[in-house]
């Protein structure tokens, strides 16, 4: 029995920022992915991800505050932050130490993966550039 590859999917380049991370998404698609931030269990990779964690974060902050953005990826980032205070989880951090904190991280972190992913990608592009060139606009 021969596997099937499964659908092909074909990347373009959006933009390349001068600091960093190149943004693609799928052809035909408004999805996008920032790249350049993983581990790949790689400790420099590592090292480079906590070292672009401020450039995320200024990215998350303009990205909350535009226009241009959908509502529901903000509401989805403002849930995340709800739940990271709450006292109620899924997993309690005092009963499960580790695995409790862990689904707080898992959580914040996919709300914003959403945020970033359903941008238009041309004002993902556009913040961070802004942010590499270290000014305040576009709004």
């Amino acid at each position: 029995m021969a596997a099937h590859p499964g659908p092909e999917v074909s990347w373009t380049k959006c933009a390349v920022p001068a600091g960093g991370a190149a943004l693609f998404s799928r052809a035909g698609e408004s999805r996008h992915q920032v790249r350049g931030f993983g581990f790949r269990g790689n400790p420099l990779a590592t090292l480079s991800f906590f070292a672009q964690l401020p450039r995320l974060f200024r990215l998350y902050a303009r990205l909350m505050g535009d226009r241009f953005v959908p509502l529901w990826p903000k509401l989805l980032v403002v849930g995340a932050l709800v739940y990271l205070i709450s006292p109620m989880d899924l997993m309690p951090d005092l009963l499960v130490p580790v695995l409790g904190q862990l689904d707080d991280i898992l959580v914040l972190w996919l709300a914003f993966r959403t945020l970033v992913r359903m941008s238009p990608p041309e004002r993902v592009a556009a913040h961070l550039q802004t942010i590499d060139r270290g000014r305040q606009s576009p709004r």
